[in-house]
């Protein structure tokens, strides 16, 4: 007995106690090592029968740990509360306070120290509180957690203000209920100087099953402001299984003070099978630069509506990546409430996970009705379902989509801004690309839109920019369904100039079939590839196909892919000579005309001029005319007989060649071939006139001269060749346009 004495003093002596009881006597625990100024207290040593100064059980079983007294034999400043120390007694208690902490700075609960997991009894505990005075408190894994068949009983947990380091560990203060209902309503943390906050996994959990019950932790308060703070997977999240209860939190105000957080997958995730979820406000802090927020991890999913209206990413945020369902709503009886979500300018990396923004309503509307992207953006992905909407017994109101400027790259995942209405109407009518982009990806239907009843679909045109150089356009991207109506998406409007371009079946398709006009942009340089699929058409049978550039040109592309007949044609160019001193007096209105080589004509233009990728709105098909009508010019002393197909010898029209006689006021020319000059001819005032053609007998071309197609044609690999047409011309007694080429492709 001596020699254990000797041995006990001198642990004390170094300033490390092991204590442990046995039989009710004092006796050295298990042999271990303590850290220096460090004390554990050991198996059952804080239930009833224990002689350790500082432990006391009052009426009820409510344990009080004075730690200063604890630790007072020791001098250490550290206490570690061990798995076993209340081992045979916390199914009985009813509180746990901790008092009085004195030199004691740290508090370390070790894990299950005070679990309740399926007890043959309903619970007791009630309350859970730790003194002022301390500056680090850690709670281990599953410390509190109270699994039960019934209702669970801790209400009260109470932090002291004068922490600077909270460790909430594994499951902490989880709570589950089968059959019953959660207890923790409120949970304060301090409001003073705590500088670090750790959650870990499933710290405040809450779920409910088999019960009428509901989750009870409605009020979260966080410190005001924190140098780090960790919010693990799970770490408030809320879900009722198999009963009609309901989640809890309303509000998540995150701190400010700290600039980089991630927040777990389903952290503060509520889910509902037959009640309601809470949550309504989510605040993010000025001042944070990173936020990363996981999978789910504001996800509602309920039977009623949801209640999230607004979300804001605060100004000064450089770096925002939002996981699969981040934000995402879903209710099987109700609808969603997310209208608006507001990015800041200057934000420079962003990624929108997989149903990032899904909205699913079961019998409503859904509720997102703009987005727009923050300028400052190079690269931007948007994952599967990012901003999905389904509504089964409503609309969709999500209208506009808008990428900003600035941007060059660009992913739109599968189904990104997909939107199905089985009893309403899809909104979604405008999407705005950035002249900046280069690189486009669409996944297969991003852009889709189904009415399976009674509803319309809203996207009208797509337009793809100038400075686009690379761009896949999968399967379905922009299908359009309507079980109701026609569908009006008319036209798309594709660049040229591209590097590359590949497009997949079904890519603009529709039913029914509304599409009229798919539009090739190029004026120089011609795409070098557009990659069509050998199975299924990309669009409707009977879409127009027009080209902007030079008519004829060598596009490097199979159009016969396409699987169907097709019209395909471009611009055709007018220049005049011999006009160098000469003015031209008249012009048709809405004509754009120039006498230096630069007068455009495309088949939708009807006779007159347009500008190079400025086409009427839709035209008038089968187009069958390559004719313009010009306003004539004046010169002094001179009258202006007509127009001569080639170069003039002393001033007149070789024999052989064809001169177009004026016609009053302007002259109706045909265009034979890409490009086309003329050359004007003059009667001097004391020169005769020249023989001419008979007005309105129309010009034929000379032996030799190219056909109606010109002197190229827009390649088409293995496909036949064109058929060869004549132009005749013919000039209308009003002036109208002339007798132009049909150009028809099987």
């Amino acid at each position: 007995m001596a020699q254990r004495r000797q041995a006990l003093l001198g642990l004390v002596a170094c300033g490390a106690v092991v204590i442990s009881m046995v039989g009710g006597a004092a006796a050295v625990a298990d042999p271990l090592v303590p850290l220096a100024g460090e004390l554990t207290i050991g198996t059952n040593q804080l239930c009833p029968g224990t002689t350790i100064p500082g432990v006391s059980h009052g009426a009820g079983d409510q344990l009080t740990v004075d730690l200063a007294a604890v630790a007072q034999a020791s001098g250490a400043d550290r206490v570690v509360v061990s798995t076993q120390a209340a081992e045979s007694c916390r199914l009985n208690l009813e509180s746990v306070s901790f008092v009085n902490p004195g030199p004691v700075v740290s508090l370390n609960i070790a894990e299950y120290a005070f679990e309740l997991a399926y007890p043959a009894t309903g619970p007791k505990l009630t309350s859970v509180s730790f003194p002022e005075g301390l500056s680090e408190l850690t709670i281990g894994r599953q410390a509190f957690r109270q699994i039960i068949n019934g209702d669970n009983s801790l209400k009260t947990l109470v932090f002291p203000n004068s922490l600077d380091s909270l460790v909430i560990g594994y499951s902490a203060f989880e709570q589950r209920s089968k059959g019953g209902m959660n207890a923790l309503t409120e949970l304060v943390f301090p409001q003073t100087h705590m500088r670090n906050l750790d959650i870990e996994l499933s710290g405040f959990q809450q779920y409910v099953s088999d019960s009428d019950g509901s989750n009870t932790l409605a009020v979260v308060k966080f410190p005001p402001s924190l140098d780090s703070l960790n919010l693990g997977s799970w770490s408030f999240g809320q879900q009722v299984i198999e009963g009609p209860g309901s989640t809890a939190l309303v509000d998540v105000d995150i701190p400010s003070g700290i600039e980089s957080l991630t927040i777990g997958s389903r952290a503060f995730h509520q889910s509902t099978n037959d009640g309601a979820t809470t949550l309504a406000s989510v605040t993010f802090p000025e001042g944070l630069k990173y936020l990363q927020v996981d999978d789910s991890a504001f996800f509602t999913s309920a039977r009623e509506s949801s209640h999230l209206t607004s979300l804001v990413f605060p100004a000064g945020l450089e770096t925002l990546k939002l996981g699969y369902g981040a934000f995402a709503q879903s209710s099987t009886n109700g609808r969603t409430t997310l209208e608006t979500i507001s990015f800041p300018d200057g934000l420079q990396n962003l990624t929108v996970g997989g149903a990032a923004f899904y909205q699913m309503a079961g019998n409503g509307s859904t509720s997102l009705k703009s987005i727009e992207f923050p300028r400052g953006l190079t690269t931007l992905s948007i994952g599967t379902y990012g901003v999905n909407q389904d509504a089964r017994n409503g609309s969709n109101v999500l209208e506009s989509v808008v990428f900003p400027e600035g941007l060059k790259s660009l992913d739109i995942g599968y189904g990104a801004f997909y939107q199905q209405a089985n009893r309403g109407s899809n909104a979604l009518a405008t999407v705005v690309f950035p002249e900046t982009l280069e690189d486009l990806v669409l996944e297969r239907s991003a852009f889709q839109q189904s009415v399976l009843s009674g509803g319309t679909n809203a996207l009208s045109s797509v337009d793809l920019p100038d400075g686009l150089k690379n761009a896949s356009i999968r399967e379905s991207a922009f299908y359009q369904y309507s079980v109701g109506g026609p569908n009006p998406l008319t036209r798309v409007s594709l660049p040229g100039g591209m590097t590359s371009l590949s497009i997949e079946r079904l890519a603009f398709s529709q039913f029914p079939s509304s599409l009229k006009v798919l539009e090739f942009r190029a004026t120089e340089t011609p795409a070098t590839s557009i990659v069509f699929p050998a199975d299924n058409p990309i669009a409707p049978a009977d879409a127009a196909w027009l080209w902007y550039g030079v008519d004829g040109a060598n596009t490097g592309t199979d159009w016969g892919a396409t699987g169907r007949a097709y019209d395909l044609a471009g611009y055709r160019q007018l220049a005049l000579e011999g006009i160098d001193d000469a003015t031209v007096v008249s012009r048709q209105s809405d004509t754009v005309f120039s006498a230096t080589g630069d007068s455009f004509a495309y088949p939708s233009t009807l006779g007159s001029f347009a500008e190079p990728r400025v086409l009427a709105d839709t035209p008038v098909l089968p187009f069958t005319e390559w004719g313009v009508v010009v306003p004539n010019a004046e010169r002094v002393d001179h009258t202006l007989v007509g127009w001569c197909t080639d170069p003039l010898v002393d001033g007149k029209c070789p024999d052989g060649s064809d001169l177009i006689s004026v016609t009053g006021a302007v002259s109706e020319l045909a265009l034979l071939d890409p490009l086309t000059t003329v050359y004007a001819v003059w009667e001097s005032a004391s020169e005769p006139a020249p023989d001419v053609d008979p007005p309105g007998n129309g010009v034929t071309p000379k032996p030799g001269a190219p056909g109606a197609g010109g002197n190229g044609e827009l390649s088409r690999t293995g496909a036949d060749s064109v058929v060869a047409a004549t132009i005749t011309m013919l000039v209308l007694a009003t002036g109208g346009a002339l007798l132009l080429l049909r150009r028809r492709r099987v």
